[in-house]
């Protein structure tokens, strides 16, 4: 298995949503790297906190990501960058604590996760941003065009 970390608008049309400057329906859609399936999710999709949702993706798939997550630094991609503002430097972000929502894709199954983050603003204005795509490409020789992180085979 061959886990990709990319920026999440190269596989969403939309990867952020503030109701100020955008109108409803806050919605987005996943392009698959591996079968080019399309796959639309809403705002509503993405869960507000950790563990509000479970996995549906197999054991050692949502482990390994997890895993991944937990290693991510601000200079791994320009959405952790925008993230990690203000907060210290040096260190893994730690995305394993964030919200994430989990999903197979409905024709080639490729186990996908995005990690989220949401924000309030004044007069109960609240925004969305996703921070991170994680796949498990089984095929392998995908090109991966923005590619910023690639882990194979197993971690100690």
């Amino acid at each position: 298995m061959t886990v990709t970390v990319v920026e999440p608008d190269l596989r969403f049309d939309r990867s952020a949503w503030d109701p100020v400057a955008s109108r409803p329906p806050f919605e987005t859609v996943y392009t698959c790297p591996q079968c080019d399936e399309r796959i639309g999710f809403r705002t509503a999709h993405f869960p507000v906190l950790p563990g509000q949702r479970g996995t549906n993706l197999p054991t050692e798939v949502a482990t390994r990501f997890t895993r991944e997550a937990s290693t991510l630094r601000a200079d791994d991609l320009r959405s952790l960058a925008w993230w990690a503002e203000g907060r210290p430097s040096g260190g893994p972000l730690n995305l394993e604590g964030r919200p994430f929502l989990d999903w197979l894709c409905p024709r080639c199954t490729l186990p996908a996760r995005v990690y989220a983050t949401y924000w309030a603003g004044g007069s109960h204005e609240t925004g969305v941003k996703l921070l991170a795509v994680l796949e498990a490409l089984s095929r392998p020789g995908i090109v991966e065009r923005g590619l910023t992180r690639l882990f194979s085979g197993r971690h100690g």
